[in-house]
């Protein structure tokens, strides 16, 4: 059988000419999901992209195909079937002629949208989905080009990742880049929190990518993190050029198979990600260690506490502590018997007796006494109390975060290891506290 060129548009095609994404594929055409599209530009010589969503419309060809690419730096491999025969077609492009391909007819296809204007997909494929295509191809500049990037040819965003509070079985959470989410969750028996550790530590040691993976049922959602030097400047010097560059993360969030969303990619600060990332799995920690409704038979450790010490890593935090300086070894684990949280919440101040911080330390009780901690405490129960009745717009709650963030550094810096500390802004937000090398 003859292979047709490859040729994917966005235009009007099928058997009532309705406007859609088309592959030619000789006398017929075939209809493309956007979104599986979009994912596909992710594939490389490591991670094939397989798809059993493409809809056949010409009446030659009446069942479902199979589509299957990978990716090297420099071409694109395809190969199309039917699901029950050898492959039928197949194709070998150039990677940047696929790339451009794929950009000109998502981008076309975004823009109709926009417009209103009707489209074979109907309402299958939701306009949120689109616009979070149509970002990426903006601003992450996602196509892997020979050339080293530079500082202009992408967006440096936000990565977040949110665990949303404790169920019987499930936990939810959202993750984001810049604008960009994902909503899912975290299911009780497909999780093994030692692996997330051990990713997280891999996370901090592995040269160019780790891959963190938080499961729904059987299926995870992928977290993959890649360094990435980008140019920031030239500089001539004598008879030659010194580059500078920034090293950035790379982070792409693959969502399990129950989301149905497109993979998210941007380009984040280094350090702040693996920041975010861990305190990240460390909320986890801290919802199952503090839930009253904690149910160790369905979660398969003893109690709450279990799980926040597994996934607590000495080695993380030291690194963190440090932004990567310290080569200093450190205990694998630290077990946490105690996690205190310090917020304007008057109910989560039991730690506290007259402004000092209550530990103890083997047998004997001490208390960490910190010039201005009792009246910052005061302050913040008679706002927090007031503003149960009446908001006070006069009330300086980003200054107060910031001298609640001073004064549990230095608690943190002051009792045993032992003890966690939380830092609760107003608006909800927690940070963990590390011990300053």
């Amino acid at each position: 059988m003859n292979v047709p060129k490859f040729t994917l548009k966005y235009r009007q095609g099928g058997l009532k000419g309705e406007f859609g994404i088309w592959l030619k594929i000789n006398k017929g055409d075939l209809l493309i999901n956007p979104v599986d599209l979009a994912d596909s530009l992710h594939a490389d010589e490591h991670t094939p992209v397989e798809f059993y969503d493409f809809a056949s419309i010409d009446g030659s060809l009446d069942y479902e195909l199979r589509m299957n690419l990978s990716m090297t730096i420099s071409e694109v491999k395809l190969a199309l079937a039917p699901f029950v025969e050898p492959v039928s077609w197949e194709w070998t492009i150039a990677r940047s002629d696929y790339q451009q391909a794929v950009s000109d007819a998502l981008t076309a296809f975004y823009q109709d949208a926009l417009l209103d204007k009707p489209t074979i997909y109907g309402n299958s494929i939701d306009f949120e989905k689109l616009r979070t295509v149509a970002v990426q191809l903006k601003t992450s500049n996602m196509f892997s080009p020979i050339y080293r990037k530079t500082i202009n040819d992408i967006t440096i965003e936000e990565f977040s990742l949110d665990f949303l509070g404790y169920d019987f079985c499930d936990i939810g959470y959202e993750a984001k880049i810049g604008d960009r989410k994902i909503a899912t969750c975290l299911s009780d028996w497909s999780n093994d929190f030692d692996r997330l550790r051990y990713q997280m530590e891999g996370l901090i040691y592995h040269s160019n990518q780790a891959d963190i993976e938080i499961c729904y049922e059987d299926e995870p959602t992928i977290f993959r993190f890649k360094r990435a030097n980008v140019l920031t400047d030239t500089v001539s010097v004598g008879g030659g050029t010194t580059f500078h560059y920034k090293e950035l993360m790379k982070v792409e969030i693959h969502p399990n198979s129950f989301v149905k969303e497109p993979i998210i990619v941007g380009y984040c600060e280094f350090w702040e990600t693996i920041r975010t990332m861990y305190e990240a799995l460390m909320n986890l920690g801290y919802i199952f260690a503090t839930s009253p409704e904690y149910d160790s038979n369905q979660w398969r450790y003893s109690c709450g506490l279990n799980i926040y010490n597994t996934l607590k890593s000495g080695i993380v935090e030291n690194v963190l502590s440090s932004n990567g300086i310290s080569s200093e070894v450190v205990k694998r684990q630290t077990v946490v018997s105690h996690i205190v949280t310090i917020c304007c919440d008057k109910d989560k101040f039991g730690f506290f007796e007259n402004g000092a911080p209550i530990y103890i330390f083997g047998n004997v009780e001490d208390r960490v006494h910190i010039d201005g901690f009792h009246s910052f405490t005061v302050d913040g129960i008679k706002q927090w109390d007031k503003q149960m009745l009446e908001a006070d717009e006069n009330f300086d709650w980003t200054k107060w975060d910031e001298t609640g963030m001073k004064f549990a550094q230095e608690i943190r810096n002051r009792i045993p290891d032992d003890y966690d500390i939380w830092y609760q802004k107003h608006n909800g937000k927690r940070s963990l506290l590390l011990k300053n090398l």
